[in-house]
């Protein structure tokens, strides 16, 4: 670039190389802003749930990103509707010896909470487990709040009241980031499934928490 400088004053000189470099710094910035936006509104957050009182060790590990405006400002204004945002929810409920996927969205409302749908998926052999649908509620306005209000089903047709989803540390909770890849016929998780078989994927014990 310096066989552009000749001929020019060592000011003009200077100030030429200085918007070139200004130019390149800014174009790097760029792109390295670009690579990273996937990110930028990406929430991490881990919930156990609570059954009728009883703590479960399963752990909802769930990435949460801001989708889109799920309300234009003329709605709100005419009919008197709350702002309202949509979230996408893609994550894992971890279980003792292996893991769900599961995915879903939540929906925010201005000064009026929030409210989350999961779909987790789970399929064994024998038929001892199947998929399970998750509903919840909460009065923070907050994608993240620190305690979800649910009902849940599995596709036993099995229905589960009174759950609750409680946010707990994942730096402080080993359980939220394990990773395993067991099959869900091992016996390490059928004897998972003899302790906590009152949970949402497989046929409910006769009380929970057995």
């Amino acid at each position: 670039m310096f066989a552009y400088c000749h001929g020019k004053n060592e000011q003009d000189t200077f100030s030429f190389i200085n918007d070139i470099v200004e130019q390149k710094i800014s174009e790097y910035m760029e792109k390295i802003k670009n690579r990273f936006r996937f990110h930028d509104n990406d929430r991490l957050v881990c919930y156990k749930p609570r059954i009728n009182d009883s703590d479960f060790t399963d752990r909802f590990k769930l990435n949460i990103k801001k989708h889109g405006q799920l309300s234009e400002r003329k709605e709100e204004r005419n009919f008197g509707y709350p702002h309202q945002v949509v979230y996408s929810v893609n994550g894992k409920v971890v279980y003792d010896g292996s893991f769900n996927p599961t995915f879903g969205n939540v929906i925010v409302a201005k000064q009026k909470g929030a409210r989350m749908g999961l779909y987790a998926i789970a399929v064994c052999s024998n038929d001892s487990c199947r998929p399970y649908q998750v509903d919840c509620t909460s009065n923070e306005s907050t994608p993240t709040p620190n305690t979800w209000n649910c009902f849940a089903r599995n596709e036993f047709d099995d229905f589960f009241e009174s759950v609750q989803l409680i946010k707990v540390d994942e730096n402080q909770d080993p359980l939220c980031g394990k990773f395993e890849l067991q099959s869900p016929d091992s016996q390490k998780v059928k004897d998972w499934k003899e302790k906590n078989c009152g949970l949402f994927r497989n046929r409910p014990c006769t009380s929970y928490g057995k």
